[in-house]
């Protein structure tokens, strides 16, 4: 497992691209297309920067590459400057699968889905650090889930859940008794496999994009998150449940949860 220290020091993080990078947001970067948190520079050089954005995702952009077939942005340098993070990464050609989706054929979404569900089981396959049961991010820190209560949706790391107690209203005990049930196995996940973070160009797959939530996870919990993800693209569900395969329990769940904690 790569290290805390790791992720305070960045990734190719030299003078020379730190200077590069800080100046050409600066003289340029104003009049360039932007995109939330990400500018898009000329060639095929984006740069994602903002005080929410954490180190952590350009550290797993990089073991992801390293370890699978995945198609993600390759990392040219992430640094921390004055309390903003600026990770600088190739530009994947493609557009967001949720475009035009419900235009194309049945074979042709068959297709993609196969090719995503093969980018997943890539991502279950990862072999978890040795004597580590760590629910955590990729360097064994805190992960992001904006669903999550904590600081900034910061929460982790932890090994275990708690228990039922007779405090607790009806719904949170059967909460727990459904946790208990669920299976304790953990794997690396994406954690916001929405429909606008995976790009296609004509039926394939030539990226999938946003990092900044992945962390080693409880194995259905790829699912419960893609569910819901995306409330503005409702037919994601049903491709959801072709994708991943359906988890009752954990959905149910997950449900129990929104109902007391809200969507988010």
């Amino acid at each position: 497992m790569l290290q805390s220290k790791e992720s305070a020091q960045g990734l190719r993080n030299t003078l020379p691209r730190r200077t590069a990078i800080l100046a050409t947001e600066k003289s340029i970067g104003r009049l360039c297309q932007r995109s939330s948190r990400v500018t898009f520079l000329p060639g095929n050089l984006c740069v994602k920067s903002g005080r929410s954005v954490r180190l952590t995702e350009a550290l797993t952009m990089e073991y992801i590459r390293k370890h699978t077939t995945i198609p993600v942005p390759k990392v040219f340098c992430a640094f921390e400057h004055n309390g903003t993070v600026y990770i600088a990464m190739e530009r994947l050609s493609g557009t967001p699968l949720g475009r035009g989706w419900t235009r194309r054929s049945e074979a042709t979404k068959a297709d993609i889905l196969r090719q995503l569900q093969g980018y997943v089981n890539q991502l279950r396959d990862l072999p978890r650090p040795s004597g580590q049961n760590l629910v955590a991010a990729i360097d064994g820190g805190p992960f992001l889930d904006e669903r999550l209560p904590g600081p900034s949706g910061l929460v982790g790391p932890f090994a275990s859940g708690q228990g039922p107690n007779s405090r607790h209203s009806e719904d949170i005990q059967h909460f727990l008794v459904l946790h208990d049930e669920t299976s304790e196995d953990v794997c690396f996940t994406h954690n916001d496999l929405s429909s606008l973070n995976i790009l296609v160009e004509d039926q394939q797959v030539t990226g999938i994009i946003d990092w900044e939530n992945a962390a080693w996870l409880p194995s259905y919990w790829e699912y419960t998150s893609a569910w819901h993800v995306n409330p503005q693209n409702m037919f994601w569900q049903d491709e959801v449940n072709k994708l991943l395969g359906v988890f009752e329990r954990e959905l149910e769940m997950e449900k129990l949860r929104r109902r007391h904690f809200g969507d988010y």
